[in-house]
């Protein structure tokens, strides 16, 4: 797992990555932190990444993510709305959880600010087994409603998956 994110981290251009998005080795599912350590110096040289620790980086890594949901998506995954300013790029697992693929495009759904807000606050959530949204049934953001049952039109990756069903076990335990 721990090459299939440096790949991807060059492929959308990014060749920074903010230290804490790599302290959790476990995340990468690794049992051995000393293995860990070996392994992730050895990407780091291959690939030429730079470990930084300022906020620079996140707000880069953030850009890139929204310009690679935006070409991938071109509308959001609910609503179909197209206004670029209206789209927003949600992270399902949040960033602030720092997770080791917490800006990979995987772990990101391009949605409606409305939308955006309302898959943050735990009103909705996509069952990682059959792309169906789920909503919350004692919201009161009553427009939400009729997207309940409509089956998504994603990618189904290894990363996404597990972003997901992270994201729907969290929207179980709340609602």
């Amino acid at each position: 797992m721990l090459e299939i994110y440096f790949d991807e981290l060059v492929k959308n251009g990014c060749n920074e990555i903010h230290k804490n998005l790599l302290q959790d080795y476990k995340s990468f599912n690794y049992d051995n932190k000393k293995l860990f350590d070996l392994d992730l110096d050895f990407m780091i040289n291959l690939y030429n990444i730079k470990i930084t620790d300022d906020n620079q980086t996140f707000r880069l890594m953030q850009s890139k993510f929204r310009k690679g949901l935006l070409e991938t998506h071109k509308k959001c995954i609910l609503s179909d709305v197209e206004w670029e300013g209206a789209l927003e790029a949600c992270h399902i697992i949040p960033a602030s959880e720092n997770t080791p693929f917490c800006y990979h495009i995987d772990n990101g759904l391009l949605l409606s600010c409305e939308l955006h807000k309302a898959f943050d606050a735990l009103l909705w959530s996509i069952d990682p087994v059959t792309y169906c949204v789920k909503v919350c049934k004692n919201n009161t953001f009553d427009r939400l409603n009729k997207y309940n049952g409509k089956k998504l039109d994603i990618s189904n990756t290894l990363i996404r998956n597990k972003c997901l069903k992270h994201h729907y076990e969290r929207f179980l335990s709340k609602n």
